[in-house]
């Protein structure tokens, strides 16, 4: 049984994502030590241009011992990076890919949705210190839709791109959909997501 983790109310899981059996070389030797078994939780960014109460991102949780849960690293995309807030639309976590399977990205890669600033490849390997190591931001078109907000009584519209839903295939493509009608768009890692997927 899985003890339930406390979230606090400005945040919440959306997607969760087992990683089970990874071999840790750090924990090599310790009684206690390897496997262990993770825990993707990513939080869901609720609403546009940075309203919301805090920046939801991804946590990696212990769960070896499924009755303690112990959180241990986070990631997320820093806001300075690509002036998220101002572009419009949600900027935050939103899942990874929705294939949990044996893939070959498992235990060392999830790609993670994250609206505005697109899709984001996250290094794994270590779940002490993810790293992002891939991302695609995906361009607007005649087709995205306007996203709103009103912020101090004022009404306020942008075009934004809003990754909303990611998948994966055996061949390594990943899917990714759109939520403002831009479409769907299909990657495929390159450079240092490539080495690491060890195709």
């Amino acid at each position: 049984m899985i003890s339930r983790l406390d979230w606090p109310d400005f945040q919440g899981v959306h997607t969760a994502v087992p990683i089970l059996g990874m071999d840790l070389e750090e924990f090599e030797g310790f009684d206690q030590g390897n496997p262990r078994d993770m825990l993707v939780a990513v939080n869901e960014s609720t609403r546009n241009q940075c309203t919301e109460d805090m920046h939801q991102m991804v946590y990696m949780v212990d769960i070896t011992d499924p009755a303690h849960p112990i959180p241990i690293s986070t990631y997320f995309v820093r806001e300075g990076r690509g002036d998220f807030c101002e572009r419009g639309g949600r900027f935050g976590a939103h899942s990874t890919q929705w294939n949990i399977r044996e893939t070959i990205y498992r235990g060392r890669i999830v790609w993670i949705s994250y609206f505005n600033a697109g899709v984001r490849g996250v290094d794994i390997r270590d779940p002490y210190n993810p790293k992002e190591i891939a991302f695609f931001i995906p361009a607007v078109t005649a087709n995205t839709d306007e996203r709103c907000v009103t912020i101090g009584g004022v009404e306020s519209c942008k075009t934004a791109i809003q990754t909303n839903n990611l998948d994966v295939d055996d061949r390594g493509f990943i899917y990714a959909f759109d939520r403002a009608n831009t479409g769907m768009h299909i990657l495929f890692p390159t450079g240092k997501a490539k080495k690491i997927a060890n195709f």
